[in-house]
């Protein structure tokens, strides 16, 4: 008995057309059903096939983004805390964030500073410790609030606060390190550079310790940009008298 070979539906002895659906009857009609043809599964037309009318681009996989990329903005190093001196011996404070492409300027507010001791008044508490400890990690968290900042997006920097600024590395022409002076705010005496930043766009004036690892810093990212006093060597100021 003749099977279509569209359906497989069994066929008529002179049927020219298949019943079911609706295929030419060859001369060569299969007397077997179509190699997969299953009777208890339902019949489905097949979908024809439609050329589109505008020009299909070829495929391209997207290209792979690392979470990191090479040429990504990183933040290298901080300096903490740097001042910008005002009128009547008041002074702003920032945190110097510098990265392969700015120098960020953030300032330091009483809300975050504030934020920053609590936390680690807080962590201090979860860890059991006592008034004495809690108190000394207030201290290290005034000390390393700075450091926070190593583990930020340089993004999420910028916007922290209203008044942080970005000066591009590339526009930075020179920085000059002043002679170190003593600073006795607050009855502390402490060692600061008079850094001075040239850029394209103008000049910015602030105070930083005076430290090996702040001057390294700065190096590390503007090279012979940086102009130390005269009788500062690395590895320790020689200046005599000071």
């Amino acid at each position: 008995m003749p099977f279509c070979i569209q359906c497989g539906t069994q066929l008529g002895p002179n049927a020219q057309f298949c019943p079911n659906c609706g295929n030419r009857i060859q001369s060569a009609t299969a007397s077997y059903p179509a190699p997969g043809y299953d009777p208890t599964l339902p019949v489905v037309a097949p979908i024809p096939q439609q050329t589109p009318s505008y020009p299909v681009p070829p495929y391209r996989p997207p290209p792979y983004i690392s979470e990191n990329p090479p040429n990504a903005e990183q933040v290298l190093s901080v300096i903490y805390p740097a001042r910008k001196q005002k009128s009547l011996g008041r002074s702003d404070s920032y945190s110097i964030v510098l990265t392969n492409f700015n120098m960020i300027l953030a300032q330091v507010t009483k809300d975050l500073l504030n934020r920053a001791i609590e936390d680690a008044r807080a962590n201090a508490k979860a860890q059991g410790k006592g008034f004495f400890g809690q108190w000394a990690d207030q201290l290290k968290g005034d000390f390393a609030y700075g450091q926070k900042y190593l583990s930020m997006q340089p993004a999420q920097i910028i916007v922290e606060t209203l008044d942080n600024s970005v000066i591009s590395n590339n526009t930075i022409t020179r920085l000059d390190l002043g002679t170190p002076l003593r600073n006795t705010q607050n009855q502390t005496i402490s060692r600061e550079f008079n850094l001075k930043i040239h850029s394209t766009t103008g000049t910015t004036d602030l105070m930083i310790p005076e430290t090996n690892n702040n001057v390294n810093a700065l190096k590390q990212v503007f090279g012979d940009r940086v102009k130390t006093p005269f009788g500062y060597f690395a590895g320790g100021y020689s200046r005599i008298g000071i």
